[in-house]
């Protein structure tokens, strides 16, 4: 896993959004949720001690549920950020375990999209109409930068 640092000059990022732009909806929250998942990983691990392989140890056991309480109990996201990033979870569940006829447009899937708040809060106080799937794909983009930027502040 790529440490925030390189994670910023390597502009890791840039591909995966592409990446997570262009694929279908399955695997773009597939992707989305992954992206995030490392990120909290490497945001935690910029604020434990400095060994690598007691942090890896700890991190590779944890599912993302117990990463993100982690990172909210550890102060490096806030409640906002906590729920959002637990609605993506939720969306990559969802389409991790239906198997047909799955799409950004089911209903229970843009009721959880509906939820991503943080970003339209912060950014656009007064709403935007966006599909339920540039919800997730602008939710996913902002968290993650935002995850980056705290992780690299971390770092310094």
């Amino acid at each position: 896993m790529p440490k925030v640092s390189e994670f910023r000059e390597k502009r890791e990022w840039t591909p995966f959004y592409d990446q997570l732009k262009s694929e279908n909806d399955r695997a773009c929250a597939i992707i989305g949720c992954t992206m995030i998942d490392n990120s909290l990983s490497n945001i935690i691990a910029g604020v434990m001690i400095d060994d690598e392989k007691a942090v890896d140890g700890i991190l590779s056991n944890l599912n993302m549920r117990r990463k993100i309480e982690l990172a909210y109990c550890l102060g490096v996201i806030g409640p906002k950020q906590r729920d959002d990033i637990s609605n993506i979870s939720s969306i990559r569940n969802f389409f991790a375990h239906h198997l047909h006829d799955v799409s950004f447009e089911n209903n229970e899937i843009k009721l959880l999209c509906e939820k991503l708040k943080w970003y339209y809060e912060t950014w656009y106080p007064n709403g935007v109409e966006k599909s339920p799937r540039k919800y997730f794909e602008m939710a996913v983009a902002v968290l993650i930068q935002n995850l980056v930027i705290q992780g690299i502040s971390d770092e310094s």
